[in-house]
């Protein structure tokens, strides 16, 4: 039976082909195409040469006569057949089988453009292709690559460890299936631009569109020319020597040249424009979005997408004066203060610089501020951001500040004082006719899938892009896929990637397949991205993935003892990745081991169980952090109980986890689950021969495991007995294990106390004078001391009593002096 009429047997009656639907559907296309313009004269119909029209027919069934011999695979089943598993015949295998299935092969060398108009979805590992690779290959050739298949998809380009929610969408959707002989088989025989199909004839006619429109772009460029000078003319020829910058030459000169984010800029166009009114109502206001009630406005995103040119393209639009300041120039309290206490206050340049008597002319009556760079200050510009706040609170006039991660703490302030407008990376799309006007501009030769790749390397950076073709036109004038993709390479930017991508690139298998061409250095540069975080994402999410190693094994027992085996080398390797890291973090401080470390703990044990998602499972983030958390609190249970009990057990906190936490357990948990409110008295007297306290008893409850998992077992004591065990508790003396500090003195003032020997005493008893000497008053100080209660500091004297005995004695004073 041939493949075609297995294709037909396979489907449903009343579903097509998929190859004859997705023909059927490129004709339908052709005939409304041509068909398109009713109004077009019979005479200009008739003018058309009979050859011609043959020509495009047979060039139409040739190209279509090419898709229809593609050949078609068949989706897999949802679960494998099961066999019986043979312990030899696996082990024979395994001998056998060390890589999965594939190779390098030979990329195909096509016309140009020749898969235009053409979508495609790359799903599953590709066997002879890297799934990159393989995206690269149908750009090149001026394909589109989407993420998802949809009705608009041409054909889907199918792997090995296919997502379970694609397949079933292309089930749905009937798309037509290939892998990458079918791939390689259209690149090598359909003709350049698409053929005369549909699909190829709409490509062609927006390229032509695209074309007028880079022509007309590039003629509106208001680009200065600098005239010859004594310090330009340093050709040969007297050229002037061309100094000025393309990002200078070349920037934006009005909205519609600003590149994405255009309903961003049409509310920051608005907020600007209704400041003057919101300001006369205290900007109580709030409007459509809520911009109203803010004096200032943050404009947030990476670089080089354009937030500084927008601030200065909308402040001119709407007739204001600019005063532009950057906050690595003005840092600290003082200096903001400073900078800004003559800003505040005026309205125009004429009123900052001039003086209060002069006239200011009523168009010339509007000043915006606008700060840059204001997630530069650091913590050493003290007062910076609290005055900038501050400035936010009481401007009269409109202040724009700029930044590029907002997402910092020491911006949480402008939170409530500010209306964001978060910018977005601009895509292709948006960047791609700008950049193709420049080069057009410059005599500069660049095809479209390159400008993608450029794009796509730099991140939508639309400066880095210009400086490059400004770099590049100094040595030629033409760039094709290749050079483009060297030159984004080696300018590539250094983005952070967030700990999940890190974990989807390790763990999703195309790093590790056989025809994949990355280094060692490059999985371990994915590591350097974040070291602490990557071997913790590794050691969460390995177990979720089903191992590419083990694809060529039967499903069932014999696929997963493979998965056992697989997975039991990477959680060995993540072991000694964990010896490793106390070498580097201990004592020792090794940390030139850290590539080691690298390759231990991240490398190795996604290179074994690298593989499609089991049962399209998400990556979770680490635990670790919690279970550290939790780990150490429950240590600190675990001393206080050994230090409490210490004086009725033996051994530290582990022997009193490992040897005495069960007995524990029963002695407090039986008495009131089986004699409920009676039991309460036994249980008390158990904690207070052991001096444990209220807190002791619920760490043992949080310590309990298994059948002593003390939080559900003590969901089923009643509420009745718990209350009757705190009350009781609460209401009794209980015995503590410690001496009270305020028992014991403390040894320097004690060594105070003691008694001073008396010199006169110890002579008198040297010499032998046993005479007393007499009071000069007559009366002895023991009985003075006793007959003047005044002295007696146990005695208080009334406060009343006190200030009549110091009145009269004032009086007094007053009578003899003026006596």
């Amino acid at each position: 039976m041939s493949q075609s009429q297995s294709e037909s047997q396979s489907r449903p009656k009343s579903a097509p082909s998929p190859s004859k639907s997705a023909s059927n559907k490129r004709v339908a296309a052709a005939e409304a195409d041509g068909n398109s313009n009713p109004a077009a004269s019979s005479s200009s119909k008739k003018s058309k040469i009979a050859g011609t029209t043959a020509k495009d027919s047979t060039s139409n069934d040739d190209t279509r006569r090419i898709l229809d011999n593609v050949p078609k695979i068949e989706l897999p089943p949802t679960t494998g057949d099961m066999k019986k598993f043979n312990y030899q015949e696996y082990k024979a295998r395994q001998a056998a089988v060390n890589q999965p299935p594939g190779g390098q092969v030979e990329l195909p060398v096509g016309q140009e453009n020749c898969l235009a108009g053409l979508t495609f979805v790359f799903t599953g590992i590709l066997n002879t292709l890297p799934r990159d690779e393989g995206v690269d290959l149908v750009k090149r050739y001026g394909g589109r690559v989407t993420s998802a298949p949809s009705r608009n998809t041409s054909y889907i380009v199918l792997g090995q460890e296919a997502g379970a929610k694609k397949l079933e969408t292309i089930k749905k959707l009937n798309i037509p299936t290939i892998d990458e002989e079918g791939l390689y088989k259209m690149i090598r025989e359909l003709p350049a631009n698409g053929g005369s199909t549909a699909a190829g004839k709409a490509a062609a006619a927006k390229v032509a569109a695209e074309e007028t429109k880079i022509k007309e772009m590039a003629k509106s460029m208001g680009v200065p020319e600098l005239k010859p000078s004594s310090s330009t003319s340093g050709g040969a020829n007297g050229t002037p020597v061309r100094t000025l910058l393309w990002t200078d030459k070349y920037a934006p000169t009005s909205l519609k040249d600003i590149c994405g984010n255009k309903g961003l800029v049409a509310k920051l166009q608005d907020w600007l424009s209704k400041w003057d009114s919101n300001l006369k109502s205290g900007f109580k206001k709030p409007g459509p979005d809520g911009s109203g009630l803010y004096r200032a406005v943050i404009i947030t995103g990476p670089p080089g997408i354009g937030k500084t040119t927008a601030a200065h393209l909308v402040a001119k639009s709407a007739g204001y004066d600019i005063i532009e300041t950057n906050a690595s120039d003005a840092r600290s309290k003082n200096v903001v203060a400073e900078t800004f206490s003559g800003v505040l206050d005026n309205t125009s340049l004429r009123g900052y610089f001039g003086t209060k008597n002069s006239d200011v002319e009523a168009s010339k009556k509007k000043i915006v501020l606008i700060m840059d760079e204001v997630d530069g200050m650091s913590a050493g510009d003290r007062g910076g951001v609290g005055q900038m706040v501050t400035v936010c609170k009481t401007t009269h006039t409109p202040v724009i500040l700029i930044c590029n991660d907002y997402s910092l703490p020491k911006m949480r302030p402008f939170d409530k004082v500010t209306f964001t407008l978060a910018f977005r990376r601009p895509d292709a799309a948006a960047i791609r006719s700008r950049i193709l006007s420049i080069a057009y501009r410059e005599g500069m030769k660049i095809p479209t899938p390159v400008i993608d790749q450029l794009v796509q390397g730099s991140h939508s950076d639309i400066r880095q892009i210009i400086n490059l073709l400004s770099t590049f036109r100094v040595s030629g004038t033409e760039m094709d896929f290749d050079q483009g993709k060297a030159m984004s390479k080696a300018w590539e930017k250094h983005v952070v990637m967030k700990p999940f991508d890190i974990a989807a690139q390790l763990l999703g298998g195309s790093l590790f397949s056989a025809n994949s061409k990355s280094t060692l250095n490059d999985k371990l540069e994915l590591y350097f991205n974040d070291h602490d975080f990557t071997p913790l994402m590794i050691q969460e999410n390995y177990l979720r993935t089903r191992p590419q190693l083990a694809r060529s094994y039967t499903p069932g027992a014999e696929y997963n003892l493979k998965c056992v085996e697989l997975l039991d080398k990477a959680a060995s390797s993540i072991s000694d990745g964990d010896l490793c890291d106390r070498m580097i973090h201990g004592s020792q401080q090794q940390w030139s081991l850290m590539p080691l470390h690298g390759i231990l703990s991240t490398v190795r044990p996604a290179a074994y169980a690298s593989g499609a998602g089991a049962g399209g499972e998400r990556y979770q983030f680490t635990s670790w952090l919690g279970q550290f958390s939790k780990g150490n609190k429950l240590m600190r249970y675990l001393q206080e109980i050994q230090s409490h009990a210490r004086l009725r057990i033996s051994g530290d906190r582990f022997e009193v986890r490992l040897q005495y936490m069960s007995a524990f357990f029963d002695h407090l948990y039986t008495p009131i689950a089986t004699n409920g409110v009676e039991g309460v008295s036994q249980l008390i007297d158990f904690m207070d021969s052991y001096y444990m306290t209220k807190e002791d008893f619920d760490a043992i409850l949080e310590l309990g495991v298994g059948p002593q998992n003390g939080e559900e077992l003590w969901k089923k004591i009643p509420t009745a007995t718990k209350t009757a065990f705190t009350r009781k508790y609460n209401a009794m003396d209980h015995p503590v294990p410690f001496i009270r500090a305020s028992a014991i003195g403390d040894p320097k003032k004690e060594r105070a106390k003691k008694e001073i020997p008396d010199i006169e005493e110890a002579l008198d008893d040297v010499i032998g004078d046993d005479a007393e000497d007499e009071p000069e008053n007559g009366k002895d100080e023991e009985e003075e001391s006793i007959d003047d209660l005044a002295k007696d500091k146990y005695i208080q004297k009334p406060k009343a009593a006190a200030k009549q005995a110091k009145g009269k004695a004032t009086s007094s004073r007053g009578k003899k002096s003026a006596k």
